[in-house]
């Protein structure tokens, strides 16, 4: 089960993730945020800034109440191409990672 250890901010909208696995990832959240619907405050990186670990290191998650799995992070980051950036921009979230692993079990 993959978890998150820790979370470093590095500059608006760009984190520093570290896994259980040993995976440390410099994560650009501007490629993966539609920054609309639940996401849309998070624009100001003030707000952005204010994710924290939740669930036992299972998810990030933001005031506002939008979360996002570390299997998803965990997944996402780990390819060296970004599946996800061929999707459509408003693509909410959960679709994007559904999309992404579906794809991945085509494979």
């Amino acid at each position: 089960m993959i978890q998150l250890l820790s979370i470093l901010y590095n500059a608006p909208h760009i984190l520093t993730l570290s896994f259980n696995d040993g995976a440390k990832r410099h994560c650009d959240f501007r490629e993966i945020l539609t920054f609309k619907g639940l996401e849309k405050e998070l624009v100001d990186s003030l707000k952005f800034e204010k994710v924290k670990l939740s669930g036992n290191g299972r998810s990030l998650e933001w005031p506002n109440g939008l979360d996002i799995c570390a299997d998803a992070l965990r997944y996402y980051y780990q390819t060296e191409e970004k599946e996800w950036t061929e999707l459509a921009e408003d693509t909410p979230l959960y679709q994007r990672v559904e999309l992404t692993l579906e794809k991945k079990k085509e494979q």
